[in-house]
């Protein structure tokens, strides 16, 4: 047998455990029993009986002793070296355990801000306790204050070893909550206290959404549009720019921008007037957002025309062309384009007889989706007037100057009227007017006269005379014979119906009658005119005339009774206007005419009264001086002027019963007449 010391075959070893769990230290000593073994803690004596969570055991073993200590529930201070030392009779040896209690890293302190920006965040901090166990890394979470931990975390790992980092891909303009906890093999501590941050502003990100734009007429926009995605804000939005520019081929001026400002966005949608742009013109339209660090990208350009106007200027190169008696066609050329100031749907053509073309209630009116149109319809042998305009969407054109074009010749109508009368026992005058539409030149009359009889049918005899003659005296007749009488107009065209037929046997017993018929008779001032009055009779009949009922005084030295009958009046005044009437008569009867005289002058012109007035317009309210007055007016001209200026003029177009002089300058004293006009 050998007599040995006590002896450990590991003289020094580390031992880890987790805090607040059980662990158990074991050291094993080989030598000659008996064996004493103690236990020192940091070089201290341990006794169990101090701390009862300490429990110590031995057990014999064949070659040695084995020494326990149990710690129940393990604290931070149990880290420590536990030496365990064996005697016996021959010597004595020891083994070191050095005891590491691990723990979750406690919470790291001081989480501050080094630096930020709109999108970065800087951030420092102290490295806590890190539970004897080296630390893993750091995490900084992060969330929107309004988020929860919960739902809306978001965090930055961090390597162990390093105390400051950078947070990325923040938000401008957005206050955060940031913390960070620290984490080991063993778990992760509690978070650090929380730190608020507000990030930068920066300019918008994104663009305005939802632009919409349309015209609201031919010189205005209207915009609306929604702002940017929350996201894209980057602050408060303080306001809008909206751009826009004509989209002209090869032209690329920059956008004209209004500014919308207001003191905070809602989040509504906003909208803006663009004003004073061109007819009919496209034009491109963007909005961008700012903020008080600057503007954001322009949202996409959105194409829009502003309304169609009515074309500036009238259809050119005016071409008539007569057809017939009754059709005229018109050719035309288009407005320049530039002018059309939109689409051109059509056009239309004005037409009317070119004598009362004053009066608008003559005109009609044929459209045409051509640059060419036939007028049917037409008075024959007429002077016609034409204008024509192009139309849009937006209205009428202007309209072309006045182009005329007379429709052709054609057979006459028949004569309006025919008297047959007694001139003796073989003879009878016969007397007509002309037509009422001679449809062209009257060349010759063809007077006809047919025999009644009841034992035979006789042939009509017909006799030509010059169109200057209105009468034909037949001859040769038997006395108590019934004849029948008509008369035909003749142009170059051919002759015409027949008139309506009158009936008359010649007889020696000659009424007094008048050949002429009821006529009027239009007269232009300072002229002479000679109102006709041809009488019949045997025993030759008595004459007199009479002027608006009452006898024409002899002293009247202008007028006159000639020797055929007729009542000449020389130069003519408007005095001289009215109804004269030719009386005849004899033993055997009595006849008279009435004719109408107008004469035409100038007119007088209207009673004008002001009947309303604004800051910029008067309105205007004309009436005729003498309602009698048959005197033609086609239209009236507006003199006017203001105080210290020139004078202007203004047409007031026929038939008008009032007038809005415009576009005055407020508080100027104005002086005005009104001045009517006819051919």
């Amino acid at each position: 047998m050998v007599s040995a010391p006590p002896s450990f075959e590991i003289k020094k070893r580390t031992q880890t455990a987790l805090i607040s769990e059980n662990t158990v230290l074991q050291c094993e000593a080989k030598g000659e029993k008996p064996i004493g073994v103690l236990w020192n803690m940091n070089n201290k004596r341990l006794d169990a009986n101090v701390d009862p969570r300490y429990t110590i055991r031995e057990e014999i073993q064949g070659d040695g002793v084995l020494s326990t200590i149990s710690i129940k529930r393990t604290q931070r201070e149990d880290s420590a070296l536990f030496t365990c030392v064996a005697t016996n009779a021959f010597g004595s040896d020891d083994t070191s355990i050095n005891l590491i209690i691990q723990e979750k890293p406690e919470t790291p302190k001081g989480l501050k801000v080094l630096d930020k920006s709109g999108r970065t965040v800087k951030l420092s901090w102290q490295a806590p306790y890190n539970g004897n166990s080296n630390l893993t890394r750091y995490v900084i979470e992060f969330k929107p204050t309004k988020g929860s931990w919960r739902k809306d975390i978001d965090h930055v790992l961090v390597p162990g070893d390093q105390t400051m980092a950078g947070v990325f891909s923040l938000r401008p303009a957005t206050s955060y909550h940031f913390r960070i906890v620290a984490q080991n093999s063993i778990g992760v501590s509690e978070p650090s206290d929380t730190v608020t941050i507000e990030t930068a502003e920066e300019a918008p990100s994104g663009p305005p959404v939802d632009i919409r734009v349309s015209a609201v007429d031919q010189h205005t926009l209207k915009v609306s549009w929604k702002p940017p995605l929350t996201e894209h804000w980057n602050g408060d939005i303080l306001g809008y720019y909206v751009g826009y520019k004509k989209t002209v081929h090869g032209d690329d001026k920059p956008y004209l921008f209004e500014t919308v400002e207001f003191i905070k966005e809602q989040g509504h949608e906003h909208r803006l007037q663009i004003s004073n742009l061109e007819v009919f013109t496209e034009y491109a339209v963007v909005v961008q957002a700012f903020n008080k660090i600057g503007q954001g990208p322009m949202s996409d350009e959105v194409l829009v025309h502003t309304a169609e106007g009515a074309p500036t200027m009238p259809p050119e190169d005016i071409h008539m062309a007569t057809l017939s008696s009754q059709s005229i066609k018109v050719t035309w050329a288009s407005p320049p384009l530039v002018s059309a100031n939109g689409v051109i749907k059509g056009y239309k053509v004005v037409y009317g007889p070119s004598v009362t073309w004053y009066d608008p209630s003559t005109h009609d009116t044929k459209i045409s989706s051509d640059t060419e149109a036939e007028l049917t319809g037409l008075k024959k042998y007429t002077n016609y007037s034409v204008q024509v305009l192009a139309f849009t969407n937006g209205g009428d054109g202007v309209k072309s100057p006045v182009a005329t074009s007379i429709t052709e010749q054609d057979i006459p109508g028949p004569p309006s009227s025919v008297k047959a009368l007694a001139m003796s026992g073989d003879s009878i005058l016969v007397s007509w007017q002309e037509p009422e539409e001679p449809n062209g030149i009257i060349l010759q009359y063809m007077v006809y006269m047919k025999e009644l009889s009841r034992s035979r049918d006789t042939a009509p005899r017909s006799q030509r005379v010059n169109s200057l003659q209105m009468s034909y005296q037949v001859d040769n007749l038997a006395e108590n014979t019934r004849y029948e009488f008509w008369v035909s107009a003749i142009t170059t065209i051919g002759e015409g119906p027949a008139s309506s037929k009158v009936t008359l046997s010649p007889t020696n017993r000659i009424p007094a009658k008048i050949a002429s018929f009821d006529d009027t008779f239009v007269a232009v001032a300072k002229t002479d005119v000679t109102l006709p009055c041809i009488a019949v009779g045997s025993p030759s009949p008595q004459l007199h005339w009479k002027a608006n009922g009452n006898p024409i005084s002899p002293k009247n030295n202008h007028v006159r009774q000639l020797p055929d009958g007729g009542l000449q009046i020389t130069r003519v005044s408007k005095e001289d206007a009215g109804k004269y009437t030719c009386m005849v008569n004899n033993k055997f009867g009595q006849d008279m005419v009435v004719h109408e005289l107008i004469v035409n002058g100038p007119p007088e012109p209207p009673i004008t009264s002001l009947t309303a007035q604004t800051t910029d317009s008067v309105t205007l309210k004309l009436k005729p001086k003498d309602a009698s007055d048959k005197t033609p007016v086609h239209g009236y001209t507006l003199h006017y002027k203001p105080e210290f200026g020139d004078w202007h003029t203004d047409q007031i177009p026929f038939g008008s019963e009032e007038f809005i002089l415009d576009e005055l300058v407020c508080g100027k004293e104005y002086s005005l007449y009104v001045s009517a006009y006819n051919s």
